[in-house]
């Protein structure tokens, strides 16, 4: 079964929440290429009062062609009050 972008996007989102526990904030970008799927996600690690003080890890996570989670690493930590630039899956 071919994969539209929705629902690998839907399919990491669950996934990283199953594995990492953790409640998904945004994907941040995704590529596909021949061995399946590259995204950045950015995941609640803290959550606080007030929310500007939340901890927002970013992941890149790799899903094969089929959809099925191979690997993720978190890349970095903010508070969601921080911005950040962009650079790219």
């Amino acid at each position: 079964m071919a994969h539209t972008l929705r629902s690998i996007v839907k399919q990491a989102t669950h996934l990283m929440a199953e594995v990492t526990e953790l409640e998904p904030v945004e994907v941040t970008g995704v590529a596909r290429d021949e061995k399946g799927w590259s995204l950045r996600m950015e995941m609640l690690e803290y959550k606080k009062i007030p929310p500007a003080g939340d901890v927002i890890a970013e992941y890149a996570v790799q899903l094969d062609a089929e959809g099925e989670l191979l690997s993720f690493q978190r890349v970095r930590s903010r508070l969601r009050s921080e911005t950040v630039s962009g650079e790219g899956v």
